[in-house]
């Protein structure tokens, strides 16, 4: 009979695996763990890497500075944290992270509460990938000292913030290379400049959100010509025309385009030129374009079968959700538009009475208005 291995004479990598399983990867679970031995206990708090706090709903009136502190006392491998709505937290739990220099990811969404001055440790996270601050209000002095500092950034969120931030927002593209995925919405002052530059720095960028930006053609035009692997491109409220919905053939893996409210007042987006887009992205899963001229369903299925061979596979095979102009909806169209996107799930076209009238649309997990 083989000898059983000792505890402790087990590697701790695989000790810490065995127990992430049995816990099923729950921090609540792998900590009470902590209870069976010394060694679970030493492992428990010092290799678990994984703090999300963001998707349990009682975690925003559990998760207090005390109890924060104590979890990360002797989390020395911290790679992950998302303290989302964690409102109960002060800057004294923020702070205690900048003795975790190896964290990768970090979600502070929604934390408006705090300041600059609150957030300054931020440039000591040298190896920070994911910075999510959606919601929070950064300025641009401080924004350029992580940038300065935090040179592998991937991706960064500053969705709402309330800070002008073109300065800082002009010398990140060069102060990050590697950045992928940039959310700038509702952010005040966001030029063409900030365009121009990722498209010279940052030519692996695949996301980029843009909403109410003050751009122009150029600028977009210019990143999409230079970022070839784009799959979201989000404009809503920006005032560009059909030669910018033009060059969006030039992509190939879209999987979002929002051009919402885009109403430019002398070049309008055109049916010819939106149906160019769509067969050469046949990735596409979302599609947006509430508001955006006269575009409707009826011409975009017109215009779809027009020179499309029947036994083609259809370029919309992936959409799943579809947003246009409220016009007047044919049942016809919705039954082609049925076949030609058969994973659509959320379309939103027409009123809410009339669409509830349109026979197929039942097939269609959602109708809004």
């Amino acid at each position: 009979m083989t000898e059983a291995l000792p505890i402790d004479a087990l590697p701790t990598d695989l000790l810490f695996h065995i127990m992430s399983l049995y816990a099923n990867f729950q921090l609540k679970e792998f900590f009470n763990l902590r209870l069976v031995c010394r060694r679970f206990r030493d492992v428990a708090v010092t290799e678990w890497h994984t703090f999300d706090f963001s998707s349990t709903l009682q975690c925003s009136h559990f998760l207090t500075d005390d109890r924060f502190l104590r979890l990360i006392s002797r989390c020395k491998n911290l790679q992950f944290v998302n303290l989302a709505n964690c409102y109960q937290l002060t800057v004294k739990s923020l702070r205690a992270l900048a003795g975790s220099p190896h964290i990768q990811y970090l979600g502070l969404n929604y934390m408006s509460q705090f300041t600059d001055r609150d957030l300054l440790w931020l440039h000591k996270l040298t190896e920070l990938k994911s910075l999510h601050l959606y919601g929070c209000n950064v300025s641009a002095p401080l924004l350029m000292t992580i940038a300065k500092h935090c040179r592998q950034l991937q991706f960064l969120d500053l969705t709402s913030n309330r800070f002008p931030l073109t300065a800082a927002l002009e010398a990140l593209p060069p102060l990050c290379p590697d950045l992928r995925d940039l959310r700038v919405a509702g952010v005040q002052e966001v030029r063409d400049t900030l365009l121009l530059g990722l498209a010279e720095h940052c030519k692996r960028l695949t996301h980029i959100d843009i909403g109410h930006a003050k751009v122009t053609d150029h600028g977009v035009q210019t990143l999409v010509g230079a970022c070839h692997d784009l799959e979201s491109l989000s404009c809503p409220f920006c005032p560009l025309g059909d030669d910018t919905l033009a060059a969006l053939a030039q992509c190939h893996n879209l999987k979002t385009l929002s051009l919402g409210h885009c109403l430019h007042p002398t070049r309008p987006f055109t049916m010819p030129t939106l149906v160019r887009v769509l067969r050469a992205n046949p990735t596409l899963e979302t599609l947006n374009l509430a508001d955006a001229g006269g575009l409707s369903l009826e011409d975009l299925m017109l215009h779809w079968n027009r020179d499309q061979p029947p036994t083609a596979p259809s370029p919309l095979a992936k959409l799943r959700t579809l947003i246009l102009p409220a016009k007047p909806v044919d049942p016809t169209a919705v039954e082609r538009l049925i076949w030609a996107a058969p994973e659509i799930q959320l379309c939103i076209l027409g009123d809410e009475d009339q669409s509830k009238r349109l026979p197929g649309l039942s097939r269609l997990c959602n109708i809004l208005l």
